[in-house]
């Protein structure tokens, strides 16, 4: 029997006024965009975003719009086995909560919370933010977590918390195959957005 059960009902629900936390070194913020984060250092103004921003228009050599992928602009890329269908499916926040869904977000002692509605897997993941004066710390509380027939198999947060978009000046791609490699990321490819080995490979450096 589940402990909570997914509640099909309740309606999203933004904040009343933006979502801050601040103390001396930090600021925190909800990106209410696709409800991801921005953390900025008040002492130099460099800001951590969980989705890379885009500056302005920008179009590809085909007069295009640049968009991110959904999968950057997702707090949350869930994997799940689906309780109808015992497929596995992977389930990104933005499209599967924000757009496809429903979000809730309320403010918390030194943070705010946020429950992502996943309605087609049919699954809840609260995300509670908490800014400290040294670190942020981002936690799920497994208990509070509502399923019905599906069943999450792995949570992938904040996978692009601090990343630069291609073509930065500065930013790197680390390839992690025997003692490691880094590479310039000129390119935006679909060909496999995912790249998955061993730490250590026969390389025994």
């Amino acid at each position: 029997m589940l402990s909570i059960a997914y509640d099909e009902e309740i309606a999203s629900a933004a904040p009343d006024s933006p979502l801050v936390a601040q103390n001396e070194n930090y600021k925190l913020e909800l990106d209410e965009k696709n409800y991801g984060i921005i953390l900025t250092d008040l002492k130099t103004g460099k800001e951590w975003r969980s989705t890379p921003a885009l500056e302005g228009e920008e179009l590809d050599e085909f007069g295009m719009p640049v968009t991110n992928h959904i999968q950057v602009e997702s707090m949350l890329v869930v994997g799940y086995i689906d309780g109808q269908s015992s497929n596995y499916s992977v389930a990104p926040s933005y499209t599967s909560a924000v757009t496809g869904g429903r979000v809730r977000a309320s403010g918390a002692d030194n943070g705010f919370t946020v429950e992502y509605y996943f309605d087609d897997g049919k699954f809840m993941i609260p995300v509670e933010f908490v800014l400290h004066n040294d670190s942020l710390q981002v936690k799920i509380d497994p208990e509070k977590i509502q399923e019905t027939k599906s069943r999450i198999i792995s949570i992938s947060v904040a996978p692009f918390l601090c990343s630069a978009k291609n073509n930065s000046e500065d930013s790197y791609l680390f390839f992690p195959s025997g003692s490691g490699a880094l590479i310039e990321p000129k390119e935006i490819s679909l060909q496999g957005n995912k790249y998955t080995s061993e730490v250590y490979g026969a390389d025994l450096s």
